[in-house]
């Protein structure tokens, strides 16, 4: 229903109201609001669009096609379902295990010291002095000054896809993942088991100046199953049937760098 309220003239479909009284709007019709005066020209048209259970007429009997019926079950009605997105692969369960520590045999410290887990943050993995917990402090001491190389959150590690895992740096200080150092940003593919390597620089006895960079800490980052296979049946491989022992050096002697199939 239409009512006036102003004494300014008001036209219904070309029709003036009277004033106060109650008119019936249809679907489609044109409301004229008019200047001053008892023969304002109307400056100001509205057409009524009825929707949602107003008049049945359609919009093409009042001219709008924005008001047109849509059948239910037609074409136009029918719901637009989005395309399932490509499912996520859940990222498997893997763990930090500490194999060189500088001025220490990593070998003689506890398994619970020298390993961590790590958890999964939405499909990444973050390693750092943030993410584990008392874990570098564990291995180096509390106030170790190497601990300042270490960063809150050093690196992350996510899934590549066929079965590499990429590396990113996300500290100042440099790292060595596998044989390659990198800075800042750096990036690098690998297949699990591999080493990250945190870097820093020594004098030497007798010097002011620092060396190049060394490996202080290093760690293999392998899947859990790896993690609780016995030490000696990862250091084996079956050949022909037979199986080969291999020799792995370690302790302060060995060269930095020097790579495992050496």
């Amino acid at each position: 229903m239409l009512r006036q309220r102003s004494a300014n003239r008001l036209l219904l479909d070309g029709k003036m109201l009277v004033p106060s009284e109650a008119v019936a709007v249809q679907n489609g019709s044109e409301i004229s609001l008019c200047l001053p005066g008892p023969e304002g020209d109307a400056f100001l048209v509205f057409r009524v669009l009825l929707r949602d259970g107003g008049s049945p007429q359609s919009a093409s009997q009042g001219g709008s096609q924005e008001s047109q019926h849509v059948e239910p079950g037609s074409q136009a009605c029918q719901r637009q379902e989005p395309e399932p997105k490509e499912a996520v692969p859940e990222i498997p369960q893997l763990v930090l295990e500490c194999t060189k520590l500088r001025g220490c045999e990593a070998s003689t410290l506890p398994k619970e010291l020298r390993q961590a887990t790590l958890k999964a943050e939405s499909d990444r993995l973050f390693v750092g002095r943030h993410h584990q917990t008392g874990f570098f402090e564990g291995l180096l001491g509390k106030d170790h000054p190497l601990l300042s190389y270490i960063s809150r959150a050093h690196f992350e590690v996510c899934f590549a896809g066929k079965g590499f895992w990429e590396v990113t740096n996300l500290s100042h200080n440099a790292i060595l993942v596998g044989q390659e150092e990198l800075s800042r940003a750096g990036r690098a593919a690998k297949k699990l088991p591999f080493e990250v390597g945190f870097l820093a620089s020594f004098a030497k006895a007798g010097e002011d100046v620092a060396g190049p960079p060394e490996v202080f800490l290093q760690l293999v980052l392998r899947s859990e199953t790896e993690a609780h296979e016995p030490l000696e049946s990862r250091r084996r491989t079956t050949v022909s049937g037979a199986v080969r022992y291999m020799l792995e050096l370690g302790g302060s002697a060995i060269q930095a760098g020097v790579p495992l199939e050496r």
